[in-house]
């Protein structure tokens, strides 16, 4: 069983045993409530050897400045109503590794990242008559994700990513996800997978712990 604790959510995963150490940090810079859009700047670093080895992740540690966006459509005008619940949120950074992977021999390479998700928010529409949905259905959020990921070196592998179509289930404390992972091309994989989350709200579980900033007001 895998653990990943960050401020937000405490994440449990599939598999046997832990996954590297990941350290996290984002600054919000601008928020606009009116356009309903949100950027930040932002990072983590992968702690290598920090894993359990049945995992097989990497040795070396890596680091990944990165920025993220997000931009809701509950602006648009009454004539294109129907998409006012989409949301379009996107994170791209740049990978790189502290070393050389010594098990195969060879410089890791320097990866640029990407992951974009469109979702649309049920539970938003609840609030008109057209498009009342039912507890506990008013919360889940079908959402479609892009992560891709692109070696920087000369020489390197061709680009490797997924389209995880699935959906969502928010609630106050905790959100279930179930996704599909769909490989784009032979480099990525040749089956479909499929990925199960649950995530719960550490800030709002723990208040007092997690729901403050660690600097500033």
């Amino acid at each position: 069983m895998s653990w990943a604790l960050s401020p937000r959510f405490l994440t449990v995963l599939l598999y046997t045993g832990f996954h590297n150490l990941e350290l996290g940090a984002k600054h919000r810079f601008l928020v606009n409530a009116e356009h309903e859009a949100i950027l930040s700047l932002g990072g983590r670093a992968e702690i290598g050897g920090t894993d359990s080895k049945a995992i097989g992740t990497d040795r070396f540690s890596t680091i990944v400045p990165s920025f993220f966006s997000g931009k809701g459509f509950g602006v648009l005008p009454d004539f294109v109503r129907i998409l006012r619940p989409l949301a379009l949120t996107g994170q791209v950074g740049d990978s790189f590794p502290t070393r050389s992977n010594v098990e195969e021999k060879q410089a890791s390479p320097q990866t640029w990242n990407g992951d974009f998700r469109w979702g649309r928010a049920l539970f938003i529409c609840k609030a008109s008559e057209r498009y009342r949905i039912a507890g506990p259905f008013d919360r889940l959020i079908p959402a479609v994700k892009f992560p891709m990921e692109t070696p920087l070196n000369p020489g390197g592998t061709p680009a490797t990513g997924t389209i995880n179509p699935g959906v969502i289930w928010s609630g106050k404390y905790f959100q279930i996800g179930l996704e599909a992972v769909i490989p784009i091309n032979r480099h990525t994989g040749n089956n479909v997978g499929v990925l199960a989350q649950l995530h719960f709200y550490l800030d709002d579980l723990f208040p007092q712990i997690f729901g403050k900033p660690l600097f500033g007001r």
